[in-house]
């Protein structure tokens, strides 16, 4: 029984290399996503100065759950890919949350200046 509980404890040691090893194909995922946030979030604060408002601790503090989530769905995303075979399930996520942010950073920038960063984009697209 004493050498079971060894082999346990041996093995316990190892399980933070073994979930880095398995989240790390998505890491790049994460990583942008996590990058779009911020994007965000910079221009959120913008914002908010350009109207008046105040920006205190407990709203940018918002963003560290917000992270968290993500990365939580990213690494289900990429479980999920794994167990059912399913190989754009990572990347219909990562491109689907950094859709969601990126819509929030075009609202950002609309409220901070009165247009869209895709607006100009999307006028050329319809002009072709």
């Amino acid at each position: 029984m004493k050498n079971v509980i060894e082999k346990i404890k041996e093995a316990a040691i190892h399980l933070p290399e073994l979930f880095l090893v398995f989240i790390s194909p998505a890491a790049t995922q994460i990583g942008i996503v996590f990058l779009a946030i911020l994007a965000d979030t910079s221009t959120a604060i913008w914002a908010a100065k350009k109207k008046g408002e105040t920006v205190n601790t407990r709203k940018a503090a918002a963003v560290i759950p917000k992270m968290i989530v993500y990365a939580i769905l990213i690494i289900l995303a990429h479980a999920i890919g794994l167990l059912f075979e399913i190989k754009q399930a990572l990347t219909l996520i990562a491109v689907a949350l950094l859709a969601m942010e990126l819509m929030s950073v075009d609202e950002n920038f609309k409220k901070a200046t009165g247009r869209g960063i895709f607006k100009p984009i999307i006028d050329l697209i319809k002009r072709k």
